[in-house]
């Protein structure tokens, strides 16, 4: 479909995507500004899933002790382009990194649609993919969330945005107003 071997629009190594601004602008502009093509590529990201696996660690070092219940999750891998490891710019890289947030978010989504229906628990946890130093403007990141939880808003889930430390408050807000523009509601 991209025919990217043919093309050679950009390069994974060991996870890393990299390119040039000109081999970026060949598929901003002939693939990318293609509706009906930015359809069938986003169709075509997949994410991998684990379902219904135990928790093995309560915290970090710490194994779950025998006589506690088994606790079991369903997760959801996924990864986002490494903008910021490229000689190419975030500009260069926009519209194809955007493609690949709002795929991967709304995968995630609709696969927590299917864990909720399968065990009744609609609680799905998003974290900001491909933002840090993988360079994913934030912008991007609550822009494809907010597409995402649009895509699913009829379906019950509760989503719930969470970071390491902290979520920041820049975040939360322009994530609010992503929502609101999408028609989404709230998180």
């Amino acid at each position: 479909m991209l025919a990217n071997d043919v093309h050679k629009y950009f390069d994974v190594v060991n996870g890393y995507t990299d390119s040039t601004p000109h081999q970026l602008g060949k598929l901003n502009t002939t693939v990318l500004c293609d509706d009906s093509m930015r359809g069938k590529l986003s169709d075509a990201i997949k994410i991998g899933l684990h379902w219904n696996v135990q928790v093995p660690f309560v915290a970090r070092y710490m194994p779950v002790a025998a006589t506690r219940p088994i606790h079991c999750v369903s997760q959801a891998y996924c990864s986002a382009i490494s903008v910021g490891y490229s000689a190419a710019s975030a500009r260069d890289w926009a519209p194809f990194a955007k493609l690949v947030l709002e795929a991967s978010y709304e995968a995630t989504l609709w696969a927590g649609v299917l864990n909720y229906q399968r065990t009744g628990c609609n609680k799905v946890f998003l974290t900001a993919v491909g933002g840090g130093v993988f360079g994913n403007a934030t912008e991007w990141i609550v822009d494809a969330i907010a597409s995402a939880v649009a895509a699913v808003a009829r379906c019950g889930l509760d989503v719930v945005v969470v970071h390491y430390r902290r979520v920041d408050e820049s975040f939360q807000r322009d994530l609010a107003v992503a929502l609101n523009r999408k028609g989404a509601g709230h998180l």
